[in-house]
Order: C-alpha cells, then structure tokens, then sequence
C-alpha cells in the first residue's frame, strides 16, 4: 500500500495535475470503451485519422461545409474525451469564420495525435487510471 503524507498519497496531485492536461480524458474512454484497452487503441487510432483529415479538410471548406466539419469533429472528439477539441470545434461549428477557432484545430490535433502515440506504445504514465 501506497505510504500517504496528511491523507494524500505522494505524487498523486502530480499525476491527477497530467491527467487533467493530457488531450484525451483516458477515463471518459476506458467508459465509453468498458475498460478495454485494444479497443480504446482501435477507437482512437480511427478518432486520430478523421482528426487529421478534418483538419486538413476545414481551411478550404467554407459556410455551410465548415460547419458540417467542425460538427463531425466535435462529435468524434467529445465521444473519445478530447474535449479541448472538441471545445474549438463547437466554437468553430458555431462561429465558422472564426480565424482563431480554425488556425487552433491543428495544434489540437497534432497535439491528440502525439498523445495517442504515445498510449499505443505505453509511453505516458498518466495512461495508468489504477
């Protein structure tokens, strides 16, 4: 058992701090997933694909068409806990011509993109939700 200083245990504010920064909520995942680790790797290998393509996608598309878009995308963030995506996505959907909105979608994503690398090869010990 963990040694605990005053009721808390050591680092635990450290990891809890990592985990509420990380772009994916692991947690709102391995829920949405039943806890299944393979199908996690699965959903978010597919989630990082339609990212990447909407991203590509969103400059050139225009009115109606971006917000198609950035709907889509912020439906497939929401469900796999990317929130902060999911967060400039609606704003995007409901703001279109939102410059800031659109130029911050592709950090986002190459950000989620890195992270979810990161899960596949077990790299990032905020993964752990045990």
């Amino acid at each position: 058992m963990p040694s605990k200083q005053g009721g808390r245990t050591p680092g635990a504010d450290n990891v809890g701090q990592e985990a509420a920064n990380a772009p994916i909520d692991l947690a709102h995942l391995a829920r949405q997933t039943m806890d299944d680790v393979d199908l996690q790797r699965e959903v978010l290998a597919i989630f990082v694909r339609q990212a990447e393509i909407a991203r590509n996608e969103l400059p050139a598309a225009v009115g109606e068409d971006r917000e198609k878009l950035a709907h889509k995308l912020k439906g497939a963030a929401h469900a796999v806990g990317a929130f902060a995506l999911a967060d400039r996505a609606a704003r995007l959907m409901e703001e279109p011509c939102d410059t800031d909105a659109l130029a911050s979608i592709g950090p986002l994503v190459d950000e989620v993109a890195r992270f979810v690398a990161q899960f596949n090869t077990g790299q990032d010990r905020t993964m752990s939700r045990r």
